[in-house]
């Protein structure tokens, strides 16, 4: 027989779980290893099951570090350390950040960032701590790095592009 407040504690579990769409959304079961090589192979950490105030794998994330925040063993511990990565993965580019993101997005944003290097050349140098501090947080988000590996380019930020250019 099953005992009744470990039962309470499953079944509550479960109804939270059951809209958990991701292998990401399981951030406790994770390893940091683990959680980085998922965000590298593409993971969103905003995904969610489409409905508003759906939990996403960065709102688990967030839930774990602050519930488990004061646990000192060595399960507690490497949860909060693949919560702290699935977190930080779900913020707005940066230096910081950058090798949380997927390959194709990382590679893009290398040549985005070469942009700022080539104006500082041009008797700007202070333009590039302008460039990686305030411009590259804004132009990139997790969201939006769902890029194309062939050329880099978000299909999203392509279409707009070509909306304003004369092809």
């Amino acid at each position: 027989e099953a005992h009744p407040v470990r039962g309470a504690e499953i079944s509550a579990w479960l109804r939270h779980a059951a809209r958990w769409t991701t292998p990401l959304h399981h951030v406790e079961a994770l390893s940091p290893a683990e959680a980085l090589k998922a965000l590298r192979e593409g993971a969103d950490p905003h995904a969610g099951d489409g409905e508003p105030g759906a939990p996403t794998p960065a709102t688990v994330a967030a839930d774990v570090l602050a519930r488990r925040g004061a646990e000192g063993d060595e399960d507690a511990l490497v949860a909060r350390s693949a919560a702290a990565v699935v977190l930080a993965a779900s913020h707005p580019w940066s230096r910081e950040v950058h090798r949380l993101w997927p390959r194709a997005a990382r590679k893009h944003i290398v040549r985005v960032l070469a942009i700022g290097y080539q104006l500082s050349r041009r008797g700007r140098p202070a333009l590039v701590d302008l460039w990686v501090e305030h411009i590259m947080p804004h132009a990139f988000d997790v969201r939006d790095a769902m890029f194309d590996d062939d050329d880099g380019a978000a299909p999203a930020a392509q279409e707009r592009a070509a909306s304003i250019l004369v092809l």
